[in-house]
């Protein structure tokens, strides 16, 4: 099994949130690699020999450290690469995801953390100034993520906070023009959202700096 393939079983592990073996988890993964099933399991056991995975006699999977850090590597390059392939280059979302997808095993991280920048510096907010920006986007009808309610669907307008901030939310995949469903809102602002069928946990803090509008 080639190096792009272990990271893509354990990106679709995380994505998944894949905590057993069975028939639909394998259908998934078999999706992923292009194969039946059982050459899935038989990655999969080459995946815990390598130490990326720990699965258990009642058909448990769980990921090691090192499995975690590098699907999670992995999603974090996907989701930059995409983001500058729509945002920065126009290209559709679904043709942008399939070429964020070859991109993401060859990129390096100083490539994503510069890609990451780029975008940072030409994002909509960075050309307006951010107070600007906001003021545009709420009398356009946007607010921030805090003021909308369980189950509303909403895209991403621009976010606000310094460059450290900044990065950290990309890393999330909170990313201007991206999609979210708001899943569980608790009465402090505090939230679980999803991004790309990945839940989500935001401070209050964070969510009242993502600036956003219905859809």
């Amino acid at each position: 099994m080639q190096p792009e393939e272990y990271e893509d079983y354990l990106e679709a592990i995380i994505n998944h949130s894949i905590t057993r073996i069975n028939t639909g988890s394998l259908e998934k993964l078999s999706e992923v690699s292009g194969k039946n099933s059982e050459d899935t399991k038989k990655d999969l056991f080459e995946l815990e020999k390598n130490g990326y995975i720990k699965t258990d006699d009642k058909g448990g999977i769980t990921l090691t450290e090192e499995g975690r850090r590098t699907g999670e590597c992995t999603i974090k390059k996907h989701r930059v690469l995409e983001a500058f392939l729509t945002e920065m280059l126009g290209i559709e979302p679904d043709t942008a995801s399939k070429g964020a997808c070859v991109l993401e095993h060859g990129a390096s991280e100083d490539t994503i953390n510069r890609l990451k920048n780029y975008i940072r510096g030409h994002g909509r907010c960075r050309r307006r100034g951010e107070h600007e920006m906001f003021s545009h986007f709420y009398n356009c009808g946007g607010k921030p993520l805090t003021g909308f309610s369980e189950e509303d669907k909403v895209v991403i307008l621009c976010t606000m906070g310094g460059p450290g901030r900044t990065n950290r939310l990309h890393d999330l995949g909170i990313i201007p023009g991206e999609k979210i469903i708001i899943k569980r809102k608790l009465s402090n602002g505090a939230m679980v959202v999803i991004i790309k069928s990945c839940e989500i946990g935001l401070s209050p803090e964070i969510a009242s700096s993502v600036f956003v509008e219905r859809i």
